[in-house]
């Protein structure tokens, strides 16, 4: 009796104890360390951009892995495009991978970046693009496809 009693006991640790080895094993990190603090900053951010009013879009046609040029409009509150601006562009994909790569956006006029970036695969990627412009600044996000 007292085995059938500790073969229970036994499979009933293991039960319980197997899965949460498992999960400790195999769980993920977070996607952002202070989920809080990236809420504030976003809800921040977006009060500038209404502020200033410039609209930004990013060419998406024709992306491919490797070096690629990104191309990037940026325009005034007036849709008139936005001249003498500081562009970049960071392209990442969401998680704690760390891989976010920066790029400068060189004016190709009418208000108008282009980018020299380099996709490392094809899919889905985040591009970030940071406009400053004197002392007003302000970032967009935007989702872009790379083609195979």
């Amino acid at each position: 009796m007292k085995a059938l009693v500790a073969a229970v006991v036994l499979v009933g640790v293991v039960s319980v104890a197997g899965p949460i080895w498992i999960a400790l094993r195999t769980a993920e990190e977070t996607v952002t360390p202070t989920p809080y603090a990236t809420a504030l900053h976003f809800d921040h951010d977006r009060r500038v951009r209404e502020a200033l009013g410039w609209e930004v879009g990013v060419a998406d046609a024709g992306l491919h892995p490797g070096d690629c040029p990104l191309a990037v409009t940026v325009a005034g509150p007036d849709r008139s495009p936005l001249a003498g601006a500081s562009v970049s562009v960071t392209v990442g994909r969401s998680g704690p991978d760390g891989r976010d790569r920066t790029y400068p956006a060189a004016p190709d006029g009418d208000g108008r970046y282009l980018a020299r970036v380099d996709f490392p695969g094809y899919g889905h990627w985040d591009v970030r693009v940071d406009v400053s412009r004197g002392r007003d600044a302000a970032s967009y996000q935007k989702r872009v496809y790379v083609r195979r």
